[in-house]
């Protein structure tokens, strides 16, 4: 612990006594021996434990987030979905033979904006071709205003497009 083990949690000192020491050792006793030891410590690691984020979004039509599901693409099932970040209400869910074509994303963006009537402030899409980030924005493009254009959409790595990307997980 004074040495090279005094920063680390117990989980990696777990894994260290473990795997590196063959030591066969109950984590919940490890957990407390630790913090008998070194209790600043303890503590200073449970005040760097990851907080949850708290979702928050403006109102209805302001977030939507767009994405396409994977799993049974093996199958020939392509699906690709849009959801409201506020409301969660799902505005598209749409099978096709493929997903990849950005003009097949496109038409179910467009036929959803015929639908509502009202365009979102902000569309939430991966970084992938298949969500077709030039169409969206060519929505807002001459729209006035803090959120125009290129602000007008999010594009990140999949893993951050967490609402839509919760309701595959639960839905399939």
């Amino acid at each position: 612990m004074k040495v090279s083990g005094g920063c680390i949690c117990y989980m990696t000192m777990w894994k260290r006594l473990t795997e590196d020491h063959g030591l066969s050792v109950n984590r919940t006793e490890l957990m407390q021996i630790m913090k008998h030891l070194s209790p600043h410590a303890t503590e200073e690691q449970k005040a760097h434990r990851l907080q949850r984020s708290i979702y928050t979004v403006k109102g209805p039509n302001y977030l939507r987030h767009v994405d396409g599901c994977d799993k049974l693409k093996p199958f020939g099932f392509c699906i690709h979905g849009c959801i409201d970040g506020n409301s969660r209400r799902i505005l598209w869910v749409e099978v096709k033979s493929s997903n990849t074509d950005p003009a097949i994303v496109t038409h179910y963006y467009l036929d959803c904006l015929k639908l509502i009537k009202l365009a979102p402030r902000i569309l939430r899409a991966d970084n992938g071709t298949k969500n077709s980030r030039l169409s969206f924005l060519l929505i807002r493009y001459f729209s006035t205003g803090s959120m125009a254009g290129i602000k007008s959409l999010i594009s990140r790595k999949s893993t951050a497009n967490q609402r839509i990307d919760a309701w595959w997980i639960c839905k399939l």
